[in-house]
């Protein structure tokens, strides 16, 4: 293995793609302008820059890796002037476009120009008075996003998808340890499971660790966690006290809930609940989303029961 993917916890096969990518540069090749697609906080943007390390380092230096968040750029002539000019013109670099469906439509319309897939692996656009080359061996774009449908689609068919995977228990216990906290065996699964599958929630969790442990020295137990769960408020499975009375609002309602009387009861937009709120739940298999509109499952029942609601 590529000795910097070491620090990616899971993501084999992320990381097997991105080393025979890596394996064809070397040889002369070129690497695909990628998007990089997964939910928040999986390591999208950690695995982008640790591919332009790798190109920084076989360069010599030379090839920089740099990463954009897209909500930044407001229009092609700051996208031209505070991105290309100083970063890609005359210059070799990775050029990581993060929160890539924050891309302005007429930003969009100029970088299908600059990707246009061809047998030269060049491209040459003008804006203004000025004329980029764009060469697929020097210029490594990679666009990052967790709403894909976002992005516009002949952008996206420019670019090599790639998806991440789901973090196991395993996986985010390393991640939780790579963050030097101590932990004991038996408290380790406990964090684990109320970090919601997700790296960047378990590095959020490990800083909570530390500063209990800076309190509290030592190696946090399972009479710890249980301490700072009540200090912080962790609730079982990471669910977060919004959900928590999103599945009280559906255990009133045994028979569905509108997406409608949800909203008003929580204080939310329909849209809201929809696309956000009522995702993770589902996921776990708490609630289930019917015609009939929204219902609590007899796990979510069981989960209420617990916890004493």
């Amino acid at each position: 293995m590529i000795k910097s993917f070491e620090d990616i916890v899971g993501q084999s096969k992320l990381k097997k793609r991105l080393e025979f990518y890596i394996e064809a540069f070397t040889g002369g090749g070129v690497i695909p302008n990628l998007a990089f697609i997964a939910p928040k906080g999986c390591g999208k943007t950690k695995a982008a820059e640790t591919l332009g390390i790798e190109l920084f380092n076989l360069s010599k230096g030379v090839k920089n890796c740099h990463v954009i968040n897209c909500s930044t750029i407001k229009n092609v002539s700051g996208f031209v002037n505070q991105i290309l000019i100083p970063h890609v013109v005359d210059k070799q670099c990775t050029l990581i476009l993060d929160e890539a469906s924050e891309l302005p439509k007429d930003v969009t319309m100029f970088m299908l120009s600059m990707l246009n897939p061809n047998q030269h692996q060049a491209n040459h656009v003008v804006y203004d008075d000025y004329n980029i080359d764009i060469i697929f061996r020097d210029h490594t774009f990679v666009l990052s996003t967790s709403e894909s449908h976002r992005v516009f689609p002949p952008l996206l068919d420019r670019c090599t998808r790639v998806e991440l995977e789901e973090y196991t228990c395993d996986d985010i216990a390393k991640i939780i340890l790579k963050q030097g906290v101590k932990i004991t065996d038996d408290a380790l699964p406990k964090v684990s499971s109320v970090c919601r599958g997700n790296a960047r929630s378990a590095v959020e969790i490990s800083q909570e660790i530390a500063r209990y442990q800076h309190a509290h020295p030592g190696v946090l137990t399972s009479k710890g966690w249980n301490l700072l769960c009540g200090i912080i408020g962790y609730l079982p499975l990471g669910l977060s006290n919004i959900e928590l009375t999103l599945l009280k609002v559906l255990k009133d309602r045994p028979d569905g809930t509108s997406l409608t009387r949800i909203g008003a009861c929580l204080g939310m937009t329909r849209e809201a609940v929809q696309k956000d709120l009522e995702l993770f739940p589902a996921k776990l298999g708490l609630i289930e989303i019917t015609t009939g509109g929204r219902v609590l499952t007899p796990k979510g029942q069981q989960y209420l029961k617990e916890l004493g609601v």
